[in-house]
């Protein structure tokens, strides 16, 4: 890898602490790219915010915003999407993690290099 790409890697969150955290860190692990993470809560528990807040304030690559409601996975994707200002947005499930720590560099490359491609999935 030549350039080294930014992204935004957007996660969204409800109410799955112990799992979102872990795809945060899987994020927050990925080498050759510059990175910013977003979390978008959707209407957790006072309590999940308040330890998710807790945990996102310790890192100053996160940003979080929380929702008072759940605007759904598009909605609360295209919130994040916007608040980003990356070369390419990554999209993680709260509930999975890279498999490796340069999955994020290595779709930066593969999108700069081939106009054909609008998006690509990750899949193990």
């Amino acid at each position: 890898m030549n350039k080294q790409y930014s992204a935004d890697i957007i996660i969204l969150s409800w109410d799955r602490l112990e799992e979102t955290i872990a795809a945060i860190e899987s994020s927050l692990a990925q080498k050759g790219v510059k990175l910013s993470v977003i979390v978008v809560d959707q209407g957790s528990k006072p309590e999940t915010i308040e330890a998710l807040r807790t945990y996102c304030n310790e890192h100053h690559q996160i940003t979080l915003v929380c929702n008072q409601d759940n605007k759904g996975v598009p909605g609360g994707r295209n919130q994040a999407s916007a608040l980003g200002a990356s070369e390419f947005i990554v999209s993680l499930d709260n509930d999975a993690e890279f498999v490796d720590e340069f999955q994020v560099a290595k779709a930066c490359e593969l999108m700069a290099e081939r106009e054909d491609l609008g998006a690509l999935a990750f899949g193990y």
